[in-house]
Protein backbone atom coordinates (compact mmCIF):
# COMPACT_ATOMS: atom_id res chain seq x y z
CA UNK A 1 0.00 0.00 0.00
CA UNK A 2 1.36 3.39 -0.99
CA UNK A 3 0.63 6.16 1.50
CA UNK A 4 -1.37 9.14 0.35
CA UNK A 5 -0.04 12.68 0.64
CA UNK A 6 -2.76 13.93 2.98
CA UNK A 7 -5.31 12.86 5.56
CA UNK A 8 -8.77 12.19 4.14
CA UNK A 9 -11.57 14.56 5.21
CA UNK A 10 -9.10 16.71 7.17
CA UNK A 11 -7.96 20.20 6.08
CA UNK A 12 -5.12 22.12 7.71
CA UNK A 13 -6.11 25.72 8.42
CA UNK A 14 -3.73 28.53 7.40
CA UNK A 15 -1.20 30.06 9.78
CA UNK A 16 -1.17 27.01 12.06
CA UNK A 17 -4.70 27.65 13.31
CA UNK A 18 -5.58 23.99 13.70
CA UNK A 19 -7.56 21.59 11.52
CA UNK A 20 -11.06 21.40 10.10
CA UNK A 21 -12.93 18.20 9.32
CA UNK A 22 -15.07 18.21 6.18
CA UNK A 23 -17.94 15.78 5.65
CA UNK A 24 -20.95 16.06 3.39
CA UNK A 25 -23.84 13.60 3.55
CA UNK A 26 -27.42 13.87 2.30
CA UNK A 27 -26.77 17.46 1.19
CA UNK A 28 -25.66 18.54 4.67
CA UNK A 29 -22.13 19.58 5.64
CA UNK A 30 -20.41 18.76 8.92
CA UNK A 31 -17.19 20.68 9.56
CA UNK A 32 -16.00 20.46 13.18
CA UNK A 33 -12.73 22.04 14.35
CA UNK A 34 -9.74 20.29 15.95
CA UNK A 35 -6.76 21.96 17.62
CA UNK A 36 -4.19 19.38 16.51
CA UNK A 37 -3.85 16.46 14.10
CA UNK A 38 -4.30 13.83 16.79
CA UNK A 39 -7.64 15.32 17.84
CA UNK A 40 -8.65 15.71 14.18
CA UNK A 41 -7.95 12.05 13.40
CA UNK A 42 -9.79 10.91 16.52
CA UNK A 43 -12.89 13.01 15.73
CA UNK A 44 -12.82 11.97 12.08
CA UNK A 45 -12.52 8.26 12.91
CA UNK A 46 -15.43 8.51 15.35
CA UNK A 47 -17.51 10.12 12.60
CA UNK A 48 -16.49 7.39 10.12
CA UNK A 49 -17.60 4.64 12.49
CA UNK A 50 -20.65 6.25 14.11
CA UNK A 51 -22.16 7.43 10.81
CA UNK A 52 -20.89 4.65 8.54
CA UNK A 53 -19.21 7.35 6.45
CA UNK A 54 -16.44 6.42 3.99
CA UNK A 55 -14.16 8.57 1.80
CA UNK A 56 -15.18 8.99 -1.84
CA UNK A 57 -13.81 6.43 -4.33
CA UNK A 58 -12.90 3.90 -1.62
CA UNK A 59 -15.32 1.34 -3.13
CA UNK A 60 -16.21 0.27 -6.66
CA UNK A 61 -19.75 1.19 -7.70
CA UNK A 62 -22.48 -1.36 -8.34
CA UNK A 63 -24.06 -1.04 -11.77
CA UNK A 64 -27.74 -1.19 -12.69
CA UNK A 65 -29.52 -1.16 -16.06
CA UNK A 66 -28.94 2.61 -16.04
CA UNK A 67 -25.57 1.82 -17.64
CA UNK A 68 -27.52 0.91 -20.79
CA UNK A 69 -28.28 4.09 -22.75
CA UNK A 70 -29.72 4.96 -26.17
CA UNK A 71 -27.22 6.20 -28.75
CA UNK A 72 -28.93 8.32 -31.40
CA UNK A 73 -27.19 10.16 -34.23
CA UNK A 74 -26.46 10.50 -37.96
CA UNK A 75 -24.15 8.19 -39.89
CA UNK A 76 -21.12 10.14 -41.10
CA UNK A 77 -20.91 8.55 -44.55
CA UNK A 78 -24.54 7.86 -45.46
CA UNK A 79 -26.22 10.66 -43.56
CA UNK A 80 -28.85 8.21 -42.36
CA UNK A 81 -30.12 8.44 -38.78
CA UNK A 82 -29.28 5.58 -36.40
CA UNK A 83 -30.65 4.44 -33.07
CA UNK A 84 -28.42 2.03 -31.18
CA UNK A 85 -28.02 0.93 -27.57
CA UNK A 86 -24.71 1.39 -25.76
CA UNK A 87 -23.64 -0.48 -22.65
CA UNK A 88 -21.13 1.36 -20.50
CA UNK A 89 -19.50 -1.91 -19.51
CA UNK A 90 -16.11 -2.78 -18.05
CA UNK A 91 -13.97 -5.89 -18.39
CA UNK A 92 -14.08 -8.28 -15.44
CA UNK A 93 -10.36 -8.90 -14.96
CA UNK A 94 -9.16 -5.29 -14.86
CA UNK A 95 -12.38 -3.20 -14.65
CA UNK A 96 -11.19 -1.33 -17.75
CA UNK A 97 -13.90 0.71 -19.50
CA UNK A 98 -14.97 -1.27 -22.57
CA UNK A 99 -18.38 -0.21 -23.94
CA UNK A 100 -20.53 -2.43 -26.15
CA UNK A 101 -22.98 -1.27 -28.82
CA UNK A 102 -26.11 -3.09 -30.01
CA UNK A 103 -28.70 -2.41 -32.68
CA UNK A 104 -31.24 -4.63 -30.91
CA UNK A 105 -32.57 -3.52 -27.52
CA UNK A 106 -33.35 -7.04 -26.24
CA UNK A 107 -29.83 -8.24 -27.07
CA UNK A 108 -28.40 -5.24 -25.26
CA UNK A 109 -30.50 -5.95 -22.16
CA UNK A 110 -29.49 -9.62 -22.15
CA UNK A 111 -25.78 -8.75 -22.31
CA UNK A 112 -26.10 -5.99 -19.71
CA UNK A 113 -27.97 -8.17 -17.22
CA UNK A 114 -25.36 -10.93 -17.38
CA UNK A 115 -22.46 -8.51 -17.21
CA UNK A 116 -23.92 -6.61 -14.24
CA UNK A 117 -24.37 -9.82 -12.24
CA UNK A 118 -20.72 -10.79 -12.75
CA UNK A 119 -19.24 -7.32 -12.30
CA UNK A 120 -21.24 -6.59 -9.15
CA UNK A 121 -20.28 -9.96 -7.66
CA UNK A 122 -16.59 -9.05 -8.04
CA UNK A 123 -17.27 -5.56 -6.69
CA UNK A 124 -18.87 -7.05 -3.56
CA UNK A 125 -15.75 -9.11 -2.83
CA UNK A 126 -13.45 -6.17 -3.66
CA UNK A 127 -15.42 -3.73 -1.50
CA UNK A 128 -15.49 -6.15 1.43
CA UNK A 129 -11.70 -6.39 1.39
CA UNK A 130 -11.36 -2.62 1.00
CA UNK A 131 -13.56 -2.15 4.07
CA UNK A 132 -11.24 -4.43 6.07
CA UNK A 133 -8.22 -2.47 4.83
CA UNK A 134 -9.91 0.86 5.59
CA UNK A 135 -10.55 -0.10 9.21
CA UNK A 136 -6.88 -1.03 9.56
CA UNK A 137 -5.78 2.21 7.90
CA UNK A 138 -7.71 4.50 10.25
CA UNK A 139 -6.22 2.65 13.23
CA UNK A 140 -2.74 3.13 11.79
CA UNK A 141 -3.34 6.82 11.20
CA UNK A 142 -4.47 7.26 14.80
CA UNK A 143 -1.45 5.34 16.08
CA UNK A 144 1.28 6.83 13.88
CA UNK A 145 -0.12 10.20 12.81
CA UNK A 146 0.79 9.35 9.21
CA UNK A 147 -1.59 9.13 6.21
CA UNK A 148 -2.50 5.55 5.25
CA UNK A 149 -5.90 5.74 3.54
CA UNK A 150 -5.54 5.11 -0.18
CA UNK A 151 -8.72 5.51 -2.22
CA UNK A 152 -7.12 4.91 -5.63
CA UNK A 153 -8.36 1.84 -7.50
CA UNK A 154 -6.38 -1.26 -6.48
CA UNK A 155 -6.06 -3.20 -9.74
CA UNK A 156 -4.33 -6.19 -8.16
CA UNK A 157 -6.97 -6.53 -5.43
CA UNK A 158 -9.68 -6.37 -8.10
CA UNK A 159 -7.94 -9.14 -10.09
CA UNK A 160 -7.64 -11.32 -6.97
CA UNK A 161 -11.34 -10.73 -6.22
CA UNK A 162 -12.25 -11.82 -9.74
CA UNK A 163 -10.13 -14.96 -9.39
CA UNK A 164 -12.01 -15.91 -6.22
CA UNK A 165 -15.19 -16.13 -8.27
CA UNK A 166 -13.96 -17.33 -11.65
CA UNK A 167 -10.60 -19.01 -11.01
CA UNK A 168 -7.62 -18.14 -13.21
CA UNK A 169 -9.61 -18.13 -16.46
CA UNK A 170 -11.52 -14.88 -15.98
CA UNK A 171 -13.98 -14.16 -18.80
CA UNK A 172 -14.12 -10.76 -20.48
CA UNK A 173 -17.68 -9.90 -19.45
CA UNK A 174 -19.45 -13.01 -18.08
CA UNK A 175 -19.48 -16.79 -18.31
CA UNK A 176 -21.83 -18.34 -20.83
CA UNK A 177 -22.12 -21.44 -18.64
CA UNK A 178 -24.70 -20.44 -16.03
CA UNK A 179 -23.35 -22.99 -13.56
CA UNK A 180 -20.10 -21.02 -13.27
CA UNK A 181 -21.69 -17.62 -13.21
CA UNK A 182 -21.68 -16.08 -9.71
CA UNK A 183 -25.24 -15.61 -8.53
CA UNK A 184 -24.55 -14.80 -4.89
CA UNK A 185 -21.78 -13.38 -2.72
CA UNK A 186 -21.90 -12.91 1.05
CA UNK A 187 -22.59 -9.34 2.15
CA UNK A 188 -21.33 -10.17 5.63
CA UNK A 189 -18.53 -12.44 6.71
CA UNK A 190 -18.73 -14.45 9.92
CA UNK A 191 -15.46 -14.35 11.90
CA UNK A 192 -14.95 -17.81 13.35
CA UNK A 193 -13.44 -18.15 16.82
CA UNK A 194 -11.06 -20.96 17.71
CA UNK A 195 -13.84 -22.46 19.85
CA UNK A 196 -16.30 -22.47 16.95
CA UNK A 197 -13.73 -24.20 14.77
CA UNK A 198 -13.24 -26.99 17.30
CA UNK A 199 -9.69 -26.06 18.26
CA UNK A 200 -8.43 -28.14 21.15
CA UNK A 201 -11.04 -30.88 20.96
CA UNK A 202 -9.66 -34.32 21.65
CA UNK A 203 -11.84 -36.34 19.30
CA UNK A 204 -12.82 -35.20 15.86
CA UNK A 205 -13.83 -36.74 12.55
CA UNK A 206 -11.47 -37.37 9.64
CA UNK A 207 -12.34 -33.90 8.44
CA UNK A 208 -11.20 -32.10 11.57
CA UNK A 209 -11.28 -28.41 10.75
CA UNK A 210 -13.83 -26.56 11.16
CA UNK A 211 -17.48 -26.79 11.89
CA UNK A 212 -19.83 -24.53 9.92
CA UNK A 213 -22.93 -26.54 10.88
CA UNK A 214 -23.55 -30.04 12.19
CA UNK A 215 -22.17 -32.38 9.55
CA UNK A 216 -20.72 -29.48 7.52
CA UNK A 217 -17.04 -28.63 7.95
CA UNK A 218 -14.26 -26.75 6.23
CA UNK A 219 -11.31 -29.13 5.95
CA UNK A 220 -8.14 -30.15 4.20
CA UNK A 221 -8.70 -33.59 2.74
CA UNK A 222 -5.98 -36.11 1.91
CA UNK A 223 -6.30 -37.96 -1.39
CA UNK A 224 -4.35 -40.75 -3.06
CA UNK A 225 -3.02 -40.89 -6.61
CA UNK A 226 -0.56 -42.99 -8.56
CA UNK A 227 2.15 -40.56 -7.50
CA UNK A 228 1.36 -40.66 -3.77
CA UNK A 229 -0.89 -38.65 -1.51
CA UNK A 230 -1.86 -35.02 -1.97
CA UNK A 231 -3.93 -32.49 -0.02
CA UNK A 232 -6.78 -30.19 -1.04
CA UNK A 233 -8.85 -27.70 0.98
CA UNK A 234 -12.61 -27.89 0.63
CA UNK A 235 -15.93 -28.46 2.36
CA UNK A 236 -17.11 -31.81 3.68
CA UNK A 237 -20.81 -32.60 4.09
CA UNK A 238 -21.95 -35.78 5.82
CA UNK A 239 -24.91 -37.97 4.86
CA UNK A 240 -26.92 -37.91 1.68
CA UNK A 241 -27.44 -40.58 -0.92
CA UNK A 242 -23.96 -40.71 -2.46
CA UNK A 243 -23.07 -43.99 -0.76
CA UNK A 244 -20.26 -42.28 1.15
CA UNK A 245 -20.18 -41.02 4.71
CA UNK A 246 -18.85 -37.65 3.53
CA UNK A 247 -19.09 -35.76 0.26
CA UNK A 248 -16.12 -33.46 -0.28
CA UNK A 249 -16.29 -30.28 -2.38
CA UNK A 250 -12.69 -29.54 -3.36
CA UNK A 251 -11.37 -26.04 -3.94
CA UNK A 252 -9.37 -25.78 -7.14
CA UNK A 253 -8.51 -23.38 -9.95
CA UNK A 254 -11.61 -24.59 -11.78
CA UNK A 255 -13.77 -24.40 -8.65
CA UNK A 256 -12.59 -21.47 -6.50
CA UNK A 257 -13.38 -21.00 -2.83
CA UNK A 258 -16.75 -19.30 -3.08
CA UNK A 259 -18.14 -21.64 -5.75
CA UNK A 260 -17.10 -24.70 -3.72
CA UNK A 261 -18.81 -23.23 -0.64
CA UNK A 262 -22.03 -22.50 -2.53
CA UNK A 263 -22.14 -26.04 -3.92
CA UNK A 264 -21.58 -27.49 -0.45
CA UNK A 265 -24.37 -25.32 0.99
CA UNK A 266 -26.77 -26.34 -1.78
CA UNK A 267 -26.02 -30.03 -1.17
CA UNK A 268 -26.36 -29.67 2.63
CA UNK A 269 -29.68 -27.85 2.22
CA UNK A 270 -30.94 -30.54 -0.15
CA UNK A 271 -30.10 -33.57 1.99
CA UNK A 272 -31.46 -31.93 5.16
CA UNK A 273 -34.53 -30.38 3.46
CA UNK A 274 -33.79 -26.96 4.95
CA UNK A 275 -35.91 -23.87 4.45
CA UNK A 276 -34.96 -20.83 2.37
CA UNK A 277 -34.30 -18.90 5.57
CA UNK A 278 -31.98 -21.63 6.89
CA UNK A 279 -30.17 -21.62 3.55
CA UNK A 280 -29.64 -17.85 3.81
CA UNK A 281 -28.24 -18.34 7.32
CA UNK A 282 -25.68 -20.78 5.95
CA UNK A 283 -24.81 -18.32 3.20
CA UNK A 284 -24.11 -15.64 5.81
CA UNK A 285 -21.76 -18.02 7.64
CA UNK A 286 -19.40 -18.24 4.67
CA UNK A 287 -16.08 -18.51 6.57
CA UNK A 288 -12.85 -16.65 5.86
CA UNK A 289 -10.37 -18.73 3.86
CA UNK A 290 -8.10 -18.68 6.92
CA UNK A 291 -10.41 -21.26 8.49
CA UNK A 292 -8.16 -23.93 6.94
CA UNK A 293 -5.12 -22.86 8.97
CA UNK A 294 -5.76 -25.10 11.97
CA UNK A 295 -6.27 -28.17 9.79
CA UNK A 296 -3.05 -27.37 7.94
CA UNK A 297 -1.15 -26.92 11.23
CA UNK A 298 -2.52 -30.17 12.64
CA UNK A 299 -1.35 -32.15 9.62
CA UNK A 300 2.01 -30.38 9.56
CA UNK A 301 2.59 -31.02 13.29
CA UNK A 302 1.82 -34.70 12.75
CA UNK A 303 4.62 -34.89 10.18
CA UNK A 304 2.46 -35.01 7.05
CA UNK A 305 4.22 -33.99 3.83
CA UNK A 306 1.87 -31.07 3.25
CA UNK A 307 2.86 -27.95 1.31
CA UNK A 308 1.65 -24.63 2.69
CA UNK A 309 2.41 -23.02 -0.68
CA UNK A 310 0.10 -25.44 -2.47
CA UNK A 311 -2.71 -24.93 0.05
CA UNK A 312 -2.39 -21.14 -0.08
CA UNK A 313 -2.36 -21.23 -3.87
CA UNK A 314 -5.63 -23.19 -3.94
CA UNK A 315 -7.12 -20.56 -1.60
CA UNK A 316 -5.63 -17.65 -3.56
CA UNK A 317 -3.88 -16.39 -0.42
CA UNK A 318 -0.34 -15.14 0.22
CA UNK A 319 -0.56 -16.11 3.88
CA UNK A 320 -3.10 -16.92 6.59
CA UNK A 321 -4.51 -13.94 8.49
CA UNK A 322 -4.61 -15.36 12.00
CA UNK A 323 -6.72 -12.42 13.20
CA UNK A 324 -9.65 -14.31 11.67
CA UNK A 325 -9.23 -17.18 14.14
CA UNK A 326 -8.65 -15.39 17.42
CA UNK A 327 -10.13 -17.14 20.48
Amino acid sequence: MQSTAEFRNITKLPKGEGFQLKFKANGEEFQPYAANISEAISKRNDYYLDNNYRPARLFKKFYTLDCLAPNVGIETKSGNPFHRWQVHSRTLETSTYSPKSYNDHDAAVEFTTKWIASHNAIAAVYNGRREEMFLQWIEQEAKHGTPYIDVEFDAELWRRSARLLFGTNIPEYFVEDNERSPIWVPNTQHVFTAKEMGYGKGKESNFRSKKIATGFTAAIGKFNSGYGGYFRPGFAVSGGTTGYKWKFFRISEQKPFLKAYLEAVDYYVFIHALSKKEKEQLYSKCPPRDIFYLDYKRRYDQGEDISIIEILDMLDLDDFNLNNIKP
